[in-house]
C-alpha cells in the first residue's frame, strides 16, 4: 500500500522593500505589493514622452537611452527626479537635461501600494533619444 499525503503551499507576495536614501535624507519603497501606474497606461506615457521631446537632429547627433528615476509620492505627486544613466553629448545637445524636462510632463499616477496603502514608491522610466532623417 502506498499512500500519498499532498499539501498546497502558498508563497507570499513579493514583500515591499523599504530603501533610506541618504542624498534625499528620506526612505520609499523600491518594490510594492502593488507599483505606482501610470493614468492612461504605458503607451500614453509613452506617447507623451515620444510628443513632448525636442531633439535636433541636425545639430545633436548622439543617440541613446537616458534612465529618469523618480518617486510617485503616496499622493500620485512625481518628485525627485533624477538621472539614474544618462547620455554625454556635445554642448548644447543635452539629452539628459531633455529627459529631465519631458518627465515633467507625466502628472498622472497612481500611486503605489503596500499593505493597502498609498506608499512612496520609486520608478525608472527610459527616455530614448533617435537621430531621424
Amino acid at each position: 500500500t502506498i499512500h500519498v499525503t499532498a499539501q498546497t503551499i502558498s508563497h507570499p507576495p513579493t514583500p515591499c522593500t523599504l530603501k533610506y536614501d541618504s542624498v534625499l535624507n528620506r526612505s520609499y519603497y523600491v518594490t510594492a505589493d502593488k507599483m505606482p501606474a501610470f493614468k492612461g497606461g504605458r503607451e500614453e506615457m509613452m506617447r507623451i514622452v515620444k510628443n513632448k521631446l525636442k531633439w535636433s537632429s541636425g545639430h545633436c547627433d548622439i543617440q541613446g537611452t537616458v534612465f529618469v528615476s523618480f518617486i510617485i509620492e503616496s499622493s500620485g505627486q512625481l518628485t525627485s527626479k533624477r538621472i539614474v544613466k544618462g547620455l554625454n553629448g556635445a554642448e548644447g545637445c543635452d539629452a539628459n537635461k531633455e529627459a529631465l524636462r519631458v518627465v515633467d510632463f507625466l502628472t498622472s499616477w497612481t500611486p503605489g501600494q503596500c499593505g493597502g496603502k498609498n506608499v512612496a514608491t520609486l520608478f525608472i522610466i527610459p527616455v530614448k533619444f533617435n537621430l531621424t532623417d
